[in-house]
């Protein structure tokens, strides 16, 4: 979350003296597991209406392993990869309809947890790449 602070910063120095940026850093550096947290993005878009809150893709990975065997973790990692690392939207949805085709006959509540998520995480596909990395780890 600081590393998008940091592009804000380098794209808009016009910012850097504003004192809304060092408190928006504050909630992006306390709240780095927030996407979980039930009522939050309603509450800070409250405060800063112009916020964008993204579901953690480290959070939806983890959740999503949790339902799987471990002869099958390293295939439906890369598959998840294929999603969340994915040119575009479109490209991430048709990856997540071929995640589900390849494996919702053995893991259907994984597929059905991205589905209902899938609102928090295309905001990922709005960012430039350096961002986007930085969001989810290369």
């Amino acid at each position: 979350y600081l590393y998008m602070l940091e592009y804000l910063i380098r794209q808009r120095p016009d910012l850097q003296d504003q004192s809304i940026l060092t408190s928006v850093a504050g909630f992006a550096a306390h709240g780095s597991g927030s996407s979980r947290l039930k009522g939050f993005p309603e509450a800070i878009n409250s405060i800063y209406p112009n916020t964008i809150v993204q579901v953690c893709i480290v959070h939806m990975v983890r959740n999503s392993v949790k339902y799987v065997s471990y002869k099958d973790l390293k295939a439906v990692t890369s598959d998840l990869k294929r999603i969340y690392t994915a040119n575009s939207e479109e490209i991430g949805y048709l990856e997540l309809k071929s995640f589900a085709a390849k494996l919702d006959n053995k893991y259907t509540v994984i597929s059905d947890i991205w589905q209902r998520n899938w609102s928090g995480i295309i905001l990922l596909f709005t960012f430039p790449d350096e961002i986007s990395i930085q969001t989810w780890g290369a």
